[in-house]
């Protein structure tokens, strides 16, 4: 199961974006996870960067911001991300 990792701060501005492409994909089995203010040690370990959201993958693998997220949930579709290096620019 992948974790959808997001500050309770900016429950507000949801990742709109992910959450966008989850649903496009047909990505199931995504918990979300909402890191209070007093959870401060959890906050500092799943985001090497303090940035959020974070996803954690399945095999422990974790990718910061909307975009990464966005595009690594949409690799298997060359339409989203683009088929070559080129036609993602």
């Amino acid at each position: 199961m992948q974790k959808l990792y997001s500050l309770e701060a900016e429950q507000a501005t949801k990742p709109l974006l992910v959450l966008l492409v989850a649903k496009l994909m047909n990505v199931e089995g995504i918990e979300d996870v909402v890191i209070s203010e007093d959870q401060d040690f959890l906050r500092r370990t799943k985001s090497v960067t303090g940035r959020y959201p974070v996803l954690e993958t399945a095999d422990g693998v974790t990718i910061a911001d909307s975009l990464p997220i966005a595009r690594y949930l949409a690799k298997d579709c060359a339409a989203f991300v683009g088929a070559t290096a080129e036609s993602s620019k």
